[in-house]
Order: C-alpha cells, then structure tokens, then sequence
C-alpha cells in the first residue's frame, strides 16, 4: 500500500473510533505470536480490522483454505486471511476480557469478489456504515476502558 493510500486508510479509521492501536505483535493464548493490523476502540466494544490491499477479482469463500487474487497480469494464492483473523480475535479476548469484540477482513476498493462474500469480509464503505462516525462526547464503560488500556499496553510494548 503506497505510503499515501496508507495515511488515508488510517485518517478514515480514526474518524470511526475513539482510539486506535495500529501494527503489533501479541501473544496468541497458545505457543505463539499474532501481528495485530488494527483495533478500534469504540464505546461498543472493540474492532479488529485486517486491511486487504489488491487489484481484481478475488475467489474467496469462507471454508476456503486458500483464496486467490486474479489481477490483469497474474494470479496470486494466498491463505485464507478469515482464519488468522480467528486467532487474532482469540488473543484480543484474551488480553480484553470478555467484552465485545469483532472482528473483518476490510478490502480495498479495487478488489472484487463476483461470488458470495463472507460475512465478515466488508468494503470499506461497509466498514463506514457499521461503524458511524462517533460523538465526541460518546461515553465508554469502565470495564472496555481498562480493556483498552491493556491493548494500549501491550501495543506501546512491542513498538519498543
């Protein structure tokens, strides 16, 4: 993703949310590791986002274990992003709690999907209907607010 698409991706996430905890690495529950893209805080509870960046159409499914790219000069395979997003989840759980937490796969506008799309893969203009721009005076409960401050932890961690 160019370096101004990127900017503008994250400006548009901001607008969405109360706080954002972009690009870190966290401890998945089991034995390993999970790269965080994104996670919104927002007085609902919060949003893991995995940003999908291409150009065509895509064949994506969501029991597929591979889905694949076709773009004007190549075909590209690559794992399904629906089960990393599964694990990515569980370890926000697990450093949260047990408030709300969802989770999408957000595509690019350029991507098509010609089939049925999985539910919890959306387009940003999706993303932007389901999640409103907020308040500035939207209120956020104390047990998600402490939640927060874990991630904001742990985030700020790995960034050293």
């Amino acid at each position: 993703m160019s370096a101004f698409r990127n900017w503008r991706w994250h400006r548009r996430l901001r607008r969405m949310a109360l706080d954002v905890c972009n690009d870190f690495v966290l401890r998945d529950g089991v034995d390993g590791f999970v790269h965080i893209e994104h996670v919104l805080l927002r007085p609902e509870g919060l949003y893991v986002l995995d940003h999908l960046e291409g150009e065509g159409r895509l064949i994506a499914g969501e029991r597929l274990p591979e889905w694949t790219l076709i773009g004007k000069r190549r075909r590209f395979a690559f794992p399904n992003p629906l089960r990393q997003l599964e694990h990515k989840l569980t370890a926000i759980r697990l450093l949260a709690g047990q408030g709300p937490v969802q989770g999408y796969v957000v595509l690019a506008d350029r991507l098509d999907i010609p089939r049925a799309q999985p539910d919890r893969v959306i387009g940003l203009p999706e993303l932007a209907e389901r999640l409103p721009h907020l308040p500035a005076d939207a209120a956020l409960a104390p047990a998600l607010a402490e939640a927060w401050a874990r991630i904001k932890d742990v985030a700020s961690s790995a960034a050293h």
